[in-house]
């Protein structure tokens, strides 16, 4: 990983591609867990900064967002189940992680936020790093420590407003 001990970049000589694919994970749940739909996830606020962020550095790229990769599976599958409802059986929940982590692991770069631990977002790490693509780990504070995000991140940023700038500063032109 492109980090030093107390958390600053070292430079770097990957260069991303313009263009490329970027699947943004996070924490949705946490530590939330017992909530129902929307009511069970920590604040979301972050995921559009993280895409501001890309579409900034790289206007050509594809932002690959999770709630909308599963909302558009669950809007041509199950159109009329109430939100309440969509998520009560096993195989739908398994479907629809499944499908979040096969879009993490298809994606040139994951950018990942964790201000706290996500179960969900490990499962995508692994199976990015497993698959050679780049991870952009966001941990702040003691997560910077985390295993699996010194394990499986490429590159370790610890403030999310950093995101724009490492992108500008990463993407190849030209």
């Amino acid at each position: 990983m492109a980090q030093e001990a107390s958390g600053t970049m070292k430079p770097s000589a990957e260069r991303l591609p313009t263009g490329a694919s970027y699947f943004l994970s996070g924490v949705m749940q946490g530590r939330k867990a017992e909530g129902e739909g929307v009511e069970g996830t920590v604040p979301q606020d972050y995921r559009g900064v993280m895409k501001a962020a890309v579409l900034a550095a790289d206007p050509s790229a594809t932002v690959i967002e999770p709630w909308d990769l599963v909302g558009a599976w669950i809007g041509k599958t199950m159109p009329d189940t109430p939100q309440a409802e969509v998520f009560k059986d096993t195989a739908t929940v398994r479907k629809a992680f499944t499908m979040c982590v096969e879009a993490a692991a298809n994606a040139d770069v994951v950018v990942s936020y964790l201000p706290e631990a996500s179960m969900g977002s490990a499962v995508e790490l692994y199976a990015a790093q497993a698959a050679g693509r780049t991870i952009i780990a966001i941990a702040p504070g003691s997560m910077a420590h985390n295993w699996v995000v010194r394990s499986y991140g490429t590159h370790l940023l610890t403030d999310i407003d950093k995101l724009q700038g490492w992108l500008t500063d990463h993407i190849r032109r030209g």
